[in-house]
């Protein structure tokens, strides 16, 4: 497959003149986001990434404050739901779009700065004014002599000796012991070496050392938050300007809510459904972007099991369950229903297109109450998780929603979740659902098992799954690196093509915006993937009809929009998105598009 070729089936190149007019008929991104900063509980999100990804409850702790300050600020700078509700009605009214956000963005604050902070915080913790028994520190710490790690270290730990309530807190919170203390004269020359109390040999402070190992994720995670400081419709205007080569993009809501530290995002589920509902009318209607371009917006509602556990229908369950949903589910959808019903009314009446799991929170895609009882919850609502799910895969089968799962031990909220949403847990959903088409978001990243089948990667238990599974499931390159690293690049080669196997119609393009610092820019980075897939040798026996499918072809299979097996488009009578989506164009007066 030459680079000529590519170009040629995708109409991309990296030269921004030539992108206003892409030879590609159809270029999807499955996998993205459009929330702002009111949809997602920020302080408890971020710590909850900390906790789970082994960063110890001590640091997280001493940067709750910058957090938190810089959660306020993404608040007074991002729309609420009501209020950006008011624009989007007005909109809708014949009113004109806001001008383009400026520039100015929310600073995310820089490795420095969140050390300082977490200094300050420590003390509060551990003041100064209460270390009495070295008079030696008292003297340094009085001349600031010591940089911050090191002043910190040496605060805690002469504290902690005498003081058992701090001691006891630096326990619980994931410090490790501190090595045996002693404290030598001003300018002895082993003195930085003595405040080195839980950083193994470095030469630096306790605290920069224990920063320095995870601080880059934590970074990321706050740039995350500075990018969301805005408002929803600026969101899909920026996706929908610089990626003009895109005719449908398919962002993925979340719901974070009560996994995250017990904590709530402001605008509920119900809310930014009809919000995105109301951006996807726009869009479609073409009163947002220049020269009134159309472009297409179509959601995933995310469904969170926890949150729809409580419902005590679930309990009362005697007979089949199924046969309760099926009659459950007959009523007309509610979006202020429970978290199931909003579900059903996203993708009935407000243009939406699949559901999206995000099991690394806390829940497995099945068998939730045959897990460890070292689980934080109790056996009887994991069965309740459970029986939520299951209503969700029957009603999503027999309606034909497509699912899309966060795939990949990341963005945990606690370590034990880290082999949730491994692949091959998806084999007795798909033996019961027969119709069910499932996308494994992030086609499993650079995941390993750590239990079963140890040692390999996600990418191939993808592979696996996809092949038993023949035009049911589906895998997207979001949150992938462009270009991709040669190792994960012969990898994911492997998993698609090799004696036996064919899964090129299974990988699906997606780009993850805006949860990750890889891709800052939808455009750029859809061409630096075209790019690599004309140019490099690995991928010439992937065959020259791959880019067409990669790019467009395979998501409209996985979207129920074409037929897997020949590509041909649907009954008009069979239930399924395309049925909907064309009595929903209908609905709202809106040019059918041309993908459709």
């Amino acid at each position: 497959m030459a680079g000529s070729g590519l170009v040629v089936a995708t109409g991309l190149c990296s030269s921004r003149a030539s992108r206003a007019q892409p030879a590609a008929p159809f270029i999807a991104d499955v996998h993205c986001h459009t929330f702002n900063a009111h949809d997602i509980p920020i302080e408890g999100f971020l710590q909850g990434l900390a906790t789970g990804h082994g960063v110890p409850r001590f640091i997280v702790d001493l940067l709750k404050d910058p957090i938190a300050k810089l959660a306020q600020t993404a608040w007074s700078l991002a729309p609420d739901a009501a209020a950006e509700m008011l624009i989007l009605s007005g909109l809708l009214g014949g009113g004109t779009p806001p001008a383009p956000a400026s520039s100015k963005a929310l600073a995310a604050p820089t490795h420095d700065e969140l050390i300082s902070a977490a200094a300050a915080r420590a003390r509060k913790l551990a003041p100064v004014s209460k270390v009495k028994h070295h008079p030696e520190l008292k003297a340094l710490l009085a001349a600031e002599e010591l940089d911050d790690g090191d002043l910190l270290g040496a605060v805690l730990q002469a504290q902690a000796k005498d003081d058992p309530e701090l001691a006891a807190w630096l326990t619980a919170n994931g410090a490790p012991k501190a090595k045996p203390f002693r404290l030598p004269a001003p300018g002895a020359a082993d003195f930085e070496k003595s405040f080195l109390v839980w950083s193994g040999g470095d030469s630096k402070g306790w605290l920069e050392t224990a920063f320095d190992s995870v601080l880059e994720g934590l970074l990321g995670a706050v740039r995350f938050i500075s990018r969301v400081a805005t408002s929803r419709l600026e969101i899909t205007r920026q996706l929908a300007t610089v990626a003009p080569e895109i005719s449908l993009f398919t962002p993925a809501l979340v719901d974070f809510n009560i996994w995250a530290a017990g904590q709530s995002a402001h605008s509920s589920i119900a809310q930014q459904v009809e919000m995105q509902g109301t951006l996807s009318h726009l869009h479609a209607l073409g009163k947002i972007l220049p020269g009134n371009r159309a472009v297409s917006f179509h959601g995933y509602v995310p469904f969170n099991p926890y949150a729809e556990s409580p419902n005590p229908r679930y309990a009362a369950i005697g007979g089949d369950p199924e046969d309760e949903f099926r009659r459950w589910d007959a009523d007309a959808p509610r979006l202020d229903g429970g978290p199931f019903d909003v579900v059903r009314a996203a993708i009935q009446e407000h243009g939406f297109i699949g559901v999206k799991i995000y099991p690394p929170n806390g829940f497995t895609v099945w068998n939730n109450a045959g897990l460890p009882s070292s689980h934080p919850l109790q056996r009887d609502t994991r069965r309740l998780i459970d029986l939520a799910l299951r209503r969700l895969y029957r009603w999503c089968d027999e309606q034909r929603v497509p699912v899309l799962v966060h795939t990949g031990s990341s963005n945990l909220f606690a370590k034990q979740f880290a082999e949730f949403s491994r692949p091959d847990r998806w084999e007795p959903v798909l033996d019961r659902f027969k119709a069910l088409h499932v996308c494994l978001g992030h086609f499993g990243g650079t995941s390993k098992s750590k239990v079963g089948d140890e040692g390999r990667y996600w990418v191939d238990l993808a592979g696996d799954l996809a092949h038993k599974y023949q035009d049911r499931v589906w895998f997207d390159i979001s949150d992938a690196q462009s270009p991709l690293p040669s190792q994960q690049m012969t990898r994911l080669v492997a998993a698609l093509q090799r004696p036996g196997r064919d899964l090129r119609r299974h990988l699906i393009y997606g780009t993850d915006f805006f949860m990750n610092d890889l891709v800052t820019d939808p455009g750029e980075y859809l061409r630096s993937v075209a790019n690599q897939l004309g140019t490099d040798a690995l991928f010439k026996d992937l065959g020259p009809e791959f880019p067409s499918w990669f790019f467009g072809d395979n998501a409209m299979a996985f979207l129920g929009l074409r037929n897997s097996s020949d590509g041909s488009i649907p009954e008009g009578s069979a239930p399924g998105n395309r049925k909907r989506l064309l009595a929903w164009y209908q609905g709202k007066g809106a040019p059918v598009p041309k993908w459709l």
